[in-house]
This record gives structure tokens, sequence and C-alpha cells, in this order.
């Protein structure tokens, strides 16, 4: 399942955006400055219809779900202080 959620972000994401896994079955996306919320809808949209799409492994045919959460802001300047440990 990791190989094929890799597979789907890597063909969804252009190369100025980011994507980690974060742990288990958690993941983040950050979309290159410029983007608006829409376009991340876009994102999740498209994301959400390739997983849909259904997977044979091993002779069986399965399914992935996934849910998604959107942050967003329009100027990262504003968003207040950002603590630093030095």
């Amino acid at each position: 399942m990791l190989v094929r959620v890799a597979e789907v972000l890597r063909d969804s994401i252009r190369s100025s955006d980011f994507a980690a896994r974060i742990g288990g079955d958690e993941y983040s996306i950050l979309l290159a400055e410029g983007q608006a919320e829409d376009d991340a809808s876009a994102l999740v949209e498209r994301i959400q219809a390739k997983l849909a799409e259904p997977l044979i492994y091993d002779g069986r045919q399965c399914r992935i779900g996934a849910s998604f959460g959107i942050a967003h802001v329009d100027d990262l300047a504003t968003t207040g202080e950002v603590a630093r440990e030095i």
C-alpha cells in the first residue's frame, strides 16, 4: 500500500511541491508558493480519484481510502512569530 500511495503522490504533485510520509499512514503535502486553497482542493480530488482505483495485489482486488485536511495561509509572514531553538 505504501508503494501505491507513493506512486499516486508522485504522479499527482508538481516538482515544486513537497510530499512526505510523516509516519505510519500519515502524509503531508506542501504546495509551492502562490497556490490557492482551490488548488489544494483540486489536488485532493485528483489524489482521492487515483486512490479509489482498484489495485490488484497477489490476485486480490484492494481498495484504499483516505481522509484529507487542508490548511491554507495567504502569507506565511503574517502567521505570527516562529519560535527558534538555538
